[in-house]
């Protein structure tokens, strides 16, 4: 069951124009689509040179200079709440 900030993402990546590079949007562990289009999305991650883990993650301490564990990114959708 996706969370109300994950259904946001997907309606507004679902309305964004053809040329936006809808395979870049990951979740905060590095995890991926599961619904069809996923192993499209780990292709052209790894076409970009995007490192990924064993079981398919963005293996972010080899991706990014930062994750957004270290920087203690949450986003939040009005009204919902993560623990």
């Amino acid at each position: 069951m996706d969370t109300p900030i994950q259904s946001y993402t997907g309606q507004a990546m679902a309305r964004c124009p053809d040329d936006v590079p809808w395979w870049r949007v990951v979740q905060a562990d590095g995890a991926m689509k599961t619904a069809p289009g996923g192993d499209e999305q780990r292709a052209r991650l790894r076409d970009e040179g995007v490192a990924l883990t064993l079981d398919g993650r963005v293996d972010w301490s080899l991706t990014a200079p930062w994750s957004p564990a270290q920087r203690g990114a949450t986003l939040r959708a009005p009204g919902s709440s993560f623990t």
